[in-house]
């Protein structure tokens, strides 16, 4: 049975191979897009940037993925982190092949049900729309077929150290979800029902053994989450910001828009999500692939209909279909919009995508059930010649079906974006900066600044923008961001050097490669704002500014430096902070309460930077100020932000206008440590993340050393066992043969001078 199923799975992966090699054959360097989700790490820096929680862009806040592990482990392999992106988000459609498929071996007995059911996993509307997106939430939706392939084992297994073994590597599965923690949740959601089946069906002798099963499955499941818990707190960080009326408004734009395509036709067929991908594929556009986008749906409900070979297990997938498929539609009727306000967390399903994916495993797996009843009746059938004849044409019709489901990728053009390779000039344009001109310490602003521009730029340089989605954070810099590119667009040269002196901004560089002949424009994509038009009309602009100077320029690229800055960290006496009427109080009231931009810019010659600190993980570095002074840090101001002289909390006010200051009353040394608030409790849940993966890990590795030893000392006993009697046999077939002689010899006298040998037998 073994080496059959071997055989089976050996198949499915040479069938997975030559489809998948077919699928990416015209992929090479330049045909995708390395996304913005899975940014471009230079492993040399990587061990540095996973474990820091200190980010020198705009909030100093980032949050750590475990598969960053993964990645890393990829980029040491190839040598080269584009091939290493591509290499890790093309595995993710295969992978979610294979493990559909190792789920499927223990459901269904047809073979031609396992595969389709997996194809169908890995190939779909959704998976495909996701792919174009650039989506790497999609490594969560491909484990999840192991994650539930492993708590049935803990149901199926009775050895403690099985089930153990079994819960550690659910526990793993979680804790490399990639994206969103609400991802993550509503992929489970599938499993409470489950656990509540197996509880409703199991007979009353086992049900203790089911509860305590189950309490092993929770407190795996919770261990996996302890794997996420730098994930989670930043996922609760931007949730503070969910009730507000700002956010709220722009969550139910989205939610109006991605909920336009959501009819109960298009949920059938795995579609209804609105978006560019999966609108400029076709998928919504019911006109010609309706016929063969249903007949999946209609396999996938034939068990419902004979009700004699359903099982109850398939109840749970049916009532989960069934429960999202009219959350998703009364949602598009604007019938549940009243439970959005009262539960915010449930605007993390402002996409019907993430409801989708639970909704796609449930669907794959019921088509395998509806496909395998449709084998066994034809194989029951009075037509004997008709047989062979009936499963061709059901093989080709699910094949077509598929195959129209992937359609958008079968001419090769898998990825469907603009060419992706960081180009050698701008790691020049990085180096001239970095090497002469010492740019770690201040911010450069790219124009034009587009997506693309900044996936490129954003793991080599300290640059100035706005991050996506960060139009729902309390804390971020969108509108100083946008406010400064508006001016731009409208040639407001005034100030201009000071104003992007004050966001730390020192150098310009224009972007001569982008070739465009439109004006200037500031437009908004994904609540990230972003600047485009002609480079000479950028180049025109700053060549009119009277405190730029240009000391780099070529055929791709102008370099602007700005005479006029304030540095990343500085310090200003308090006695040289005057106002026209010398009125130190009034000036200190100013500086505590100013909101405006007016008249900020007369004491801002008077700061001197401090030269040394670092910002490995917070802002540490030593002063000896021999007045009151006011340390001021070129971050968005918020009142997260905090400063610590010699362990002491410093009087946090905002420095000229929008700038956190920072206000030491007496002289002396000190030594102060800057950090942004939410860090300290981060920093702490960090250390038991890591604490929790290194025991995790040498669990895991016990178990699996001692079962490689029990096998190893088994096998070792069976094969002695073997060779043991065969050497038994050997002898007693030697001396049956000397009995033979014997006899014959001595027929008179049995017991004759063989006697003993005889007897050893």
């Amino acid at each position: 049975m073994k080496k059959y199923l071997g055989k089976e799975f050996t198949i499915f992966l040479t069938i997975l191979s030559l489809i998948f090699t077919f699928l990416y054959r015209n992929l090479s360097v330049r045909s995708m897009w390395a996304y913005s989700d899975l940014p471009a790490f230079n492993y040399v820096n990587t061990v540095h940037n996973f474990l820091s929680s200190w980010n020198s862009q705009f909030l100093g806040y980032r949050y750590e993925g475990s598969s960053v592990i993964l990645i890393v482990l990829i980029q040491f392999l190839v040598k080269n982190d584009i091939v290493a992106q591509k290499v890790y988000f093309l595995s993710i459609l295969p992978l979610s092949a294979i493990t559909m498929y190792i789920f499927t071996r223990n459901c269904f007995n047809s073979f031609l049900a396992k595969i389709f059911s997996s194809l169908l996993y890995a190939i779909n509307p959704v998976t495909i729309g996701e792919f174009h997106n650039g989506s790497l939430w999609m490594m969560t939706y491909a484990l999840f077929p192991l994650m539930l392939h492993f708590l049935f084992k803990i149901y199926e297994d009775n050895d403690i150290e099985a089930v153990i073994l079994h819960g550690i590597c659910v526990s793993i599965l979680i804790g490399l979800h990639v994206g969103p923690l609400w991802i993550l949740l509503w992929m489970l959601s599938p499993t409470p029902f489950l656990i509540f089946f197996k509880f409703l069906y199991t007979p009353r002798k086992w049900s203790r053994s089911i509860l305590k099963k189950s309490t092993l499955i929770l407190a795996f499941v919770l261990i996996g989450f302890t794997l996420l818990l730098p994930t989670i707190y930043h996922v609760l960080f931007i949730q503070s910001s969910a009730t507000r009326p700002q956010s709220i408004t722009l969550y139910f734009k989205d939610l109006n828009y991605c909920y336009s395509k959501a009819t109960p036709l298009n949920l059938l067929r795995l579609v209804g999500n609105a978006g560019s991908p999966i609108d400029k594929m076709g998928y919504n556009n019911t006109a010609w692939w309706t016929t063969p986008g249903i007949i999946i749906p209609i396999i996938t409900f034939i068990p419902l209909i004979n009700r004699k070979n359903l099982k109850r297990f398939d109840l749970i997938f049916y009532l989960i279909i069934c429960l999202i498929i009219l959350f998703i539609f009364f949602t598009y009727e604007g019938i549940t919009y009243p439970l959005f306000i009262k539960l915010p967390f449930l605007f993390s399903l402002r996409n019907p995508k993430y409801l989708m994916y639970p909704l796609t495993f449930c669907v794959s797996l019921m088509f395998g059930r509806g496909l395998e009843l449709l084998c066994k009746l034809i194989q029951k059938s009075k037509f004997l010649n008709a047989r062979s004849l009936m499963l061709f044409l059901l093989f080709m019709t699910v094949s077509g079906s598929l195959t129209i489901y992937a359609y958008p990728i079968w001419d090769g053009k898998i990825g469907g974006r603009s060419a992706y390779e960081i180009p050698q000039s701008y790691y020049e344009i990085v180096s001239i900066l970095e090497k002469r001109e010492g740019v770690e310490d201040f911010r450069v602003l790219w124009l034009p600044y587009t997506y693309q521009t900044q996936v490129r730029i954003v793991s080599i340089i300290n640059h100035f923008g706005a991050r996506l989605g960060q139009d729902v954070l309390n804390t971020s810099n969108v509108e100083l961001v946008e406010d400064l590119f508006r001016r731009i667009e409208c040639g407001n040269s005034e100030k201009f050097s000071e104003i992007i002196g004050l966001l730390n901004i020192k150098y310009i560089v224009i972007d001569k490669t982008q070739v465009s002949d439109e004006p200037i424009k500031v437009y908004i994509e994904r609540g990230a704002p972003f600047i485009k038009g002609n480079p000479e009309i950028f180049d025109r602009f700053m060549s009119k500014q009277n405190n730029f100077l240009k000391i780099f320029e070529s055929d791709k690229f102008s370099i602007y430096k700005n005479s006029f800055y304030l540095p990343y960290l500085s310090i200003v006496n308090l006695s040289e902070l005057t106002d026209e009427v010398n009125n130190r109080k009034s000036l200190i009231e100013y500086l505590s309460n100013h909101r405006s931009e007016e008249n900020e810019l007369y004491f801002l010659n008077l700061f001197s930077p401090i030269s040394h600190y670092d910002r490995n993980r917070a802002i540490t570095f030593k002063i000896n100020i021999t007045e009151p002074s006011y340390i001021v840090l070129a971050e968005s101001y918020h009142p997260e932000w905090i400063a610590y002289a010699n362990g002491e909390e410093l009087l946090h006010i905002r420095a000229v206008g929008w700038a956190n200051g920072f206000f030491i009353t007496v002289a002396g040394e000190y030594e102060v440590e800057i950090l942004f608030q939410p860090q300290k409790t981060r920093e702490l849940l960090i250390r038991v993340w890591l604490l929790a993966w290194v025991v995790i890990v040498i669990i895991l590795g016990s178990l699996l050393f001692k079962r490689i030893l029990c096998f190893e000392k088994k096998h070792g006993t069976i094969v002695s066992i073997q060779k043991s009697h065969r050497r038994k046999i050997r002898y007693i077939k030697t001396n049956f043969l000397d009995c033979r002689t014997f006899f014959s010899q001595n027929r008179r006298n049995p017991l004759g001078p063989n006697t003993r040998r005889f007897n050893k037998i």
